[in-house]
């Protein structure tokens, strides 16, 4: 037995056994570099390019770092004017934990910086997911073994295509854009389905964009660049979205359930 067959065979009976132990895993319970955000933000991009996505785009994806923590800071300051900072208690305006501040609330002035971070934001990010799109698709890969609809996923990136190319945004008020938030909600409300098991066309696929990657950044995955052996790894991770999707899918259920409950017997 040559020594690549010798580690091909102990690399395929050690992802074997992990294949064995994934019903009982989950994500968190995945290797350090999962946990690793640098790694996993660079191997994010290094996928994409791989895949097929402009470099030229995706060279300015950690650029939006800055941008998106000024918007974060910016929506704590409106919090905060109107009493909200690091509250425990439960919003008097309704809105939910989380949930960014009515427009109406913003100064003339925070208004135009929230424009202004929008438009340093989505000119970047809209091409980036309509080519991540196109090239799965060209590639046969389908978003619905990740737990994302294709088709909803599309509608949804058109929707806010059309808005942001529209400039309807930056001087409507908030009733008009709640308005469409709360539509745009119920609209695109199935972007996340279940995700479902790849075909070996798929992983196939997928392995070979994976060894496009800088190999560095594919030893760190994996220790082989085989295709045997990428090819198990990468079932395994299926795998383990699948089972963080079923999770997600099942409490999103109970959820729905005890809110139409609680609201049931409110009723009565």
């Amino acid at each position: 037995m040559t020594e690549r067959q010798d580690a091909e065979s102990g690399t395929t009976q050690g992802a074997t056994e992990d294949r064995s132990q994934t019903s009982k895993a989950s994500i968190a319970d995945g290797p350090e570099w999962m946990h690793d955000k640098e790694f996993l933000l660079r191997a994010g991009q290094e996928l994409l390019v791989s895949l097929g996505v402009d470099s030229s785009w995706v060279d300015r994806l950690p650029g939006l770092e800055g941008p998106i923590e000024q918007l974060q800071e910016l929506q704590g300051e409106v919090d905060a004017e109107h009493g909200r900072l690091g509250s425990d208690a439960e919003p008097e305006d309704g809105r939910n934990e989380g949930e960014a501040p009515s427009i109406d609330e913003y100064s003339p002035q925070q208004r135009q910086r929230l424009n202004a971070l929008i438009d340093e934001i989505l000119p970047i990010v809209l091409p980036v997911a309509r080519q991540t799109m196109d090239r799965l698709d060209e590639r046969g890969i389908r978003p619905e073994i990740a737990g994302g609809s294709a088709p909803a996923l599309r509608a949804a990136l058109q929707d806010v295509e059309s808005l942001y190319e529209s400039g309807s945004w930056r001087t409507a008020n908030g009733e008009t854009l709640d308005g469409y938030l709360r539509w745009f909600t119920d609209e695109h409300s199935a972007l996340g389905v279940e995700a479902v098991p790849p075909t070996r066309a798929e992983i196939r696929t997928i392995v070979t964009v994976v060894r496009g990657m800088p190999r560095a950044t594919v030893r760190r995955i994996a220790k082989f660049r085989g295709r045997l052996y990428l090819g198990i790894v990468v079932r395994i991770l299926l795998r383990l979205l699948r089972h963080e999707s079923a999770e997600g899918t099942a409490d999103a259920a109970s959820g729905t359930s005890q809110h139409g409950t609680s609201q049931h017997q409110s009723q009565e």
